[in-house]
């Protein structure tokens, strides 16, 4: 892999610093809220962090500061980027105008042991429909309107865009969306969770297979399991790694979500859920009749279409794409990279 960093369309360091990298983005970010302060305009920022993947790293600042090892240096410096981001925000003026959102994509990589993270009592990890694989933790953070308080309530992280754009006042109608506005979550965490069914995808979907899981309110039901690699090959479960294959359950296993998270009882062949586990079949059947689906877009592809700094001729390739070149910084010169994080 070929690891670069752009701004626009243009390569400014390869290979990336990845000790600077977090220091890169906080910069970044800091202009760009500035830059729109200045202007009087409203913003919105994307700001996707690196840390907890692999390759793993921290900066001098935070290197051996944590208990957890390496992954808990690497949050340690999430969290002092988060942090520096909300101070600005705060010291701006902005911070009860400004609707923080924070979320991650998918449950830990298990098959890096303690560099990749836990899910707890949850089920399996990355690569699987289990909830260790598909259950994360968000934070929602506007003091004007957000309710203080804590939901177990069905939501996706595809309901962000049509939750921020119906309070932006943006209309999304033109658009087929996969999300639906859960505003009223954040209004009142006591509320019942506007979206009613969820489907679970296999990390490579097929047409004709569909959601290997289907939930609807407190029940979820796995009508295939597939284990991963990912959720670590030697794992003491039969069901996360990758020697487990696709594997049709009829009836489905049925599982409780609010008083069985971990997904270890099967309510499935209880005569007592017949009617749940019918509900859950028929949302699937027809969520697969409506769904549209795109051509791929992870084919494979010639290793020389990776963006290269010099010239994608070159030889030998990768290696003579390195363009070292010094990243213009304008806020981080503050920092002293060499101080013990606060607790």
């Amino acid at each position: 892999m070929i690891k670069y960093i752009c701004r626009d369309t243009e390569i400014i360091e390869q290979p990336a610093d990845l000790t600077t990298l977090t220091y890169k983005y906080v910069d970044q970010a800091l202009s760009f809220i500035d830059n729109a302060t200045a202007r009087k305009n409203p913003f919105f920022l994307y700001l996707p962090f690196h840390q907890v993947h692999h390759p793993q790293f921290a900066s001098k600042k935070f290197y051996n500061k944590s208990l957890r090892g390496s992954i808990g240096d690497a949050l340690l410096e999430l969290d002092w980027a988060v942090e520096e981001i909300v101070t600005h925000l705060n010291n701006l003026g902005h911070l009860s105008s400004t609707l923080i959102w924070f979320s991650s994509d998918n449950g830990p990589s298990l098959t890096r042991h303690e560099r990749g993270g836990c899910a707890g009592m949850l089920r399996c990890g990355k690569g699987t429909t289990w909830e260790g694989g598909v259950r994360v933790p968000t934070f929602v953070h506007w003091p004007d309107y957000v309710k203080p308080g804590k939901t177990s309530a069905l939501a996706s992280t595809f309901d962000v865009l049509p939750t921020i754009t119906k309070i932006a006042g943006i209309d999304t109608s033109h658009l087929i969306l996969d999300g639906i506005d859960i505003s009223s979550l954040l209004w009142d965490p006591e509320a019942k969770s506007p979206r009613e069914f969820f489907p679970f995808y296999p990390e490579n979907p097929v047409i004709s297979l569909g959601p290997l899981a289907v939930r609807n309110d407190r029940y979820k039901a796995h009508f295939y399991t597939q284990g991963s690699d990912l959720s670590d090959a030697s794992n003491y479960d039969p069901m996360c790694p990758g020697s487990h294959q696709l594997t049709l359950h009829d009836p489905p296993l049925l599982f409780d979500m609010e008083v069985d998270p971990g997904e270890r009882y099967d309510l499935g062949k209880d005569s007592e859920y017949t009617n749940i586990i019918d509900i859950l079949a028929a949302w699937r059947k027809e969520h697969m009749t409506n769904m549209t689906w795109m051509e791929a877009r992870t084919t494979t592809l010639d290793k020389r279409s990776q963006p290269c700094c010099t010239d994608n001729k070159c030889d030998p390739f990768p290696e003579c794409c390195d363009c070292p070149t010094e990243f213009p910084l304008n806020h981080i010169f503050s920092y002293n990279l060499n101080t013990t994080p606060k607790n």
